[in-house]
């Protein structure tokens, strides 16, 4: 063999011999980490708070995550806090659900020092995927150590607490139409929420959260823009005129993409039959054109705002024109050319970013 090839050769060889090394630490180290073995880390953290370690039991504890509560504030509100007041003398921990995917639930029995036993009860979350895409877990602390928020806000809308951006607190349980904001470890005490949407004007307010041990809701109701407001009004408009041309001609087919997905999963057809009703009267008596004009909302702008469900409700004043065809007892057809004023109201639900009729009424007579 060359004297070149022998070099090629041995660094192969050393580099194999490095990466196999790597290899097995991290194994080894996967092996021996708690954080990536549930029943081991809730043993530790047993452990580590009947020894009143309270820098492990931060650092095992899911509130570490939180942009809410410092290590020192952690330690000063567990301080005291065990399982049970009695020593434990040994325990078993098992496995007994699984929420969300991310939650696992564990039974702990324990067998105190005075001979007595007894169950409580723990849960770990997964905080990341740690190395090669394995779970990685936090333990989640008693929950009558901290108190909670649940934010709800309209669809699209930026929330802050204390300065701090909330994104990263949204559930599972968003819809297309609102957010909700789950903040599981909060100390009691008074918080500046302030949140922004493009179709509302700024929102600021004080939130107290009073008691540990319980989540405290608050929903943000957000005054909606000059901008906003008029632009609802040409599209009610609008959309009405569609509405009053689908009735005339009995096709409601094109009108499905006006509504939410929910008004039109129950309740499009049992509107579009009476409406169809109110248009074709019979035989005799038959309107074949409509329109509607001058729409008047029958609310200030600065009164109107988008929920935390993100729905908003406009009353509508308007006048509308039409024709109607009617036969006589003699069978003489003759054309009469009408104009009355109306009422509609309408609630709109802002869903996937756009604004859809979730609920509607109107009044007008031919």
């Amino acid at each position: 063999m060359h004297l070149k090839s022998k070099t090629i050769y041995k660094s192969a060889v050393i580099s194999a011999f490095i990466t196999i090394l790597i290899t097995l630490s991290i194994t080894v180290f996967i092996l021996h980490s708690p954080q990536y073995h549930p029943q081991k880390l809730l043993t530790e953290y047993i452990h580590a708070v009947y020894s009143n370690d309270l820098e492990t039991v931060y650092n095992y504890s899911a509130v570490k995550n939180s942009e809410f509560i410092s290590k020192q504030a952690f330690k000063e509100n567990f301080t005291g806090f065990r399982f049970t007041e009695k020593n434990l003398a040994d325990f078993r921990i098992e496995r007994i659900s699984v929420e969300n995917n991310k939650t696992l639930c564990f039974s702990v029995s324990y067998l105190a020092e005075d001979s007595s036993e007894g169950t409580f009860y723990m849960e770990a979350e997964i905080s990341e995927k740690g190395i090669f895409g394995l779970n990685k877990y936090l333990v989640c602390p008693d929950k009558s150590l901290f108190a909670g928020l649940t934010v709800c806000a309209p669809d699209g809308t930026a929330v802050s607490l204390n300065g701090k951006d909330l994104e990263q607190y949204k559930t599972d349980e968003n819809t297309a139409s609102g957010i909700i904001f789950n903040i599981k470890y909060l100390l009691p005490g008074t918080y500046s929420l302030k949140s922004e949407n493009g179709l509302c004007l700024p929102y600021e307010d004080k939130i107290n959260v009073k008691n540990k041990g319980e989540t405290a809701g608050y929903h943000i109701n957000q005054i909606i823009s000059k901008d906003a407001f008029d632009s609802l009004c040409s599209i009610t408009e609008s959309h009405f005129n569609m509405i009053l041309q689908a009735a005339v001609h009995q096709d409601y087919s094109a009108l499905k993409k006006l509504f939410s997905a929910e008004f039109t999963e129950s309740r499009f057809d049992n509107y579009t039959d009476e409406l169809g009703k109110a248009f074709y009267i019979g035989e005799a008596y038959t309107v074949t054109a409509a329109e509607a004009f001058d729409f008047e909302p029958q609310t200030d702008c600065e009164t109107v705002a988008l929920s935390a469900s993100s729905e908003i409700n406009i009353p509508f004043q308007f006048n509308y024109s039409y024709t109607a065809e009617n036969r006589d007892f003699n069978g003489e057809e003759y054309t009469a050319q009408k104009k009355d004023c109306g009422i509609l109201y309408i609630q709109y639900i802002r869903e996937n970013g756009e604004w859809k009729i979730n609920n509607i009424t109107q009044q007008i007579w031919f």
